[in-house]
């Protein structure tokens, strides 16, 4: 634990766990072409381990300080983007029970 410590407090970070084996892996068995791989990381144990711990203080340090929007599901812990569609699925029905009213919805995906 003192090790995990140094590292986080002085930001040294021993050169054996920042390397790392990258093994390309095909996504289909018969497929060709670069588009049909990726890359799947192999990392020291040790290292999993503190990118989890360090995971986890950042994410309660956001919790605790209210930066993300309610509105923000994706990559969030006990959040949903089920939750986002429920809620805008429930905002469709209202508006369109409502007669002349009209509804303007745009989606995009940042990814």
């Amino acid at each position: 634990l003192s090790v995990f410590q140094r590292i986080y407090d002085e930001g040294f970070v021993p050169r054996i766990f920042s390397q790392s084996l990258i093994y390309p892996l095909k996504k289909k068995l018969n497929a060709d072409g670069i588009e049909n791989v990726r890359g799947i990381s192999f990392i020291a144990s040790v290292m999993k381990i503190f990118a989890s711990m360090v995971l986890e203080r950042m994410v309660n340090w956001v919790e605790s300080k209210g930066i993300l929007n309610e509105g923000q599901a994706g990559f969030r812990w006990n959040y949903s983007t089920i939750d986002n569609l429920f809620s805008l699925t429930a905002l469709v029905e209202d508006r369109l029970a409502r007669k002349g009213n009209k509804l303007y919805c745009c989606c995009i995906d940042f990814s």
